[in-house]
């Protein structure tokens, strides 16, 4: 696949089926994820497969709390989470928080994703990441970049015909 029609046929997922996923099907992804690119070449992730019911409605709620956060700067408008907001912008989002628990997007994708068949959590390792930026005086970026390509991989099933996502 070129570059372009890469970046052009990338979609941001909101939705998900409810197909089972086949273990061949995850290890081949999660194979093809092994040989993405990063910084020194460490591989700095690791990934959990979530199946159980229980552990994917953890995760949803974990990332509940921080979809609330996000909306609640959304509804004072404010820039989620950007670390050149002030004080007075963090308060103001802090106030509109009830108010993001009751709104959420319109298809309640937050709110669903523990629907997800299989859930592959990515965690970054601190120990072996290549930072560049860490020592600088500002918000740093260039970390995670080390662990984004592994990411794009996860979505690589298209390719092959299957429909995780959708």
């Amino acid at each position: 696949m070129e570059l372009t029609n890469a970046l052009r046929t990338t979609g941001s997922i909101r939705d998900f089926t409810d197909e089972a996923v086949e273990d061949a099907l995850l290890w081949s992804i999660l194979d093809d994820a092994r040989f993405a690119p990063s910084g020194g070449n460490r591989q700095a992730w690791r990934v959990i497969v979530v199946r159980d019911d229980a552990l994917r409605r953890a995760v949803r709620d974990a990332y509940l709390d921080a979809w609330h956060d996000y909306v609640a700067h959304l509804l004072a408008g404010v820039i989620p989470f950007s670390p050149l907001a002030s004080d007075d912008d963090r308060l103001a989002a802090l106030a509109q928080r009830s108010a993001a628990e009751d709104r959420s997007r319109p298809d309640d994708f937050s709110e669903r994703l523990n629907k997800a068949p299989v859930m592959l959590v990515v965690c970054a390792n601190l120990e072996v990441l290549a930072a560049t930026d860490r020592d600088l005086d500002r918000y740093q970026m260039v970390g995670g970049a080390s662990i984004y390509p592994s990411c794009g991989a996860f979505f690589s099933q298209r390719e092959r015909g299957n429909s995780l996502a959708s």
